[in-house]
């Protein structure tokens, strides 16, 4: 029985999907295949039930995923220290699309300059993506908002806080009083972002706290998109401080509107129990010292 059909059968099982099975582990997806058929075949039984989707743990799957648990864990944390003492290793993380662009850059150049043989996955996510990824153990940590409701399986240190700007054409009469009325903005089209996003609950909880009516023009998933539109005379719209560069102070008509919105915490989600190597650890420390105040 070779250890490498049971990390496989582990990762599987954990992940529910072949696919991210395979990209965690820097396997080809047929290769992870043939190593479940292959254990399967020496064991004598099924472990998955393949027709449902997504993949199901038969009851002797799940009875050997509780068996061969501790033992892969230990495996594990084992090549991190090996991986670790010659200051090497990869590291998965998991942020905001704003954060990806336009905070982590100096995070991680910094951070690759202290330790160039390290290697770094970095995945652009919404935030249920990203939780679902550090409870599954797919990525070491994720950096998100803070959660209404805490996850037990999860360990969250705050990191910073963003404030909430608003975007207008340069020039805008809506800059000429500050600070920014709810009441003066309502009066304009609005880009607006999905309605599960931080700042369109707290736009729309404002508008409805204040009995306003406003309309909304366009519907973004992404912030650079609304800059865009928001250039070109279409609307207003909102972002984090943390989603501006330098250019968009020239090229927009930005405004601090913190006095209608509370500042967003932002922090690392991390699985409770989960071994740490030291890439992974070194990461946090850089994290923490680059801790903002929005």
């Amino acid at each position: 029985m070779q250890t490498q059909h049971i990390v496989s059968f582990y990762h599987v099982a954990r992940l529910r999907s072949i696919t991210k099975a395979a990209d965690i582990q820097g396997l080809a997806q047929p290769t992870v295949t043939s190593h479940l058929k292959k254990l399967e075949e020496e064991l004598g039984f099924s472990l998955f039930d393949r027709i449902k989707r997504p993949i199901m743990l038969t009851s002797d799957g799940a009875a050997v995923l509780e068996m061969i648990g501790p033992i892969v864990n230990g495996l594990i944390a084992l090549k991190t220290h090996a991986d670790s003492q010659g200051l090497e290793g990869s590291l998965t993380i998991a942020a905001y699309a704003d954060l990806v662009l336009h905070y982590l850059p100096q995070v991680i150049q910094r951070f690759r300059t202290e330790y160039p043989n390290v290697h770094i996955r970095l995945l652009a996510r919404h935030h249920g993506e990203m939780i679902q990824m550090a409870r599954s153990g797919e990525v070491d940590l994720a950096l998100s908002t803070t959660q209404n409701v805490p996850d037990p399986s999860l360990d969250f240190v705050d990191l910073f806080t963003s404030s909430t700007m608003m975007l207008t054409p340069p020039g805008h009469e809506l800059l000429e009083h500050q600070p920014v009325r709810l009441e003066d903005i309502a009066k304009w089209p609005l880009i607006l972002y999905g309605p599960n996003t931080i700042l369109r609950t707290q736009l729309e909880r404002a508008f409805r706290e204040q009995g306003l009516d406003y309309e909304m023009v366009m519907e973004m998933d992404n912030v650079e998109y609304a800059k865009r539109y928001v250039r070109i005379g279409m609307g207003i719209s909102f972002c984090s401080n943390l989603s501006l560069g330098p250019d968009d102070y020239d090229t927009l008509g930005i405004a601090d509107v913190d006095h209608l919105f509370s500042n967003v915490t932002i922090g690392m989600y991390t699985l409770k129990g989960k071994f740490q190597g030291t890439s992974v650890r070194n990461f946090i420390d850089s994290l923490r010292g680059s801790r903002l105040v929005g």
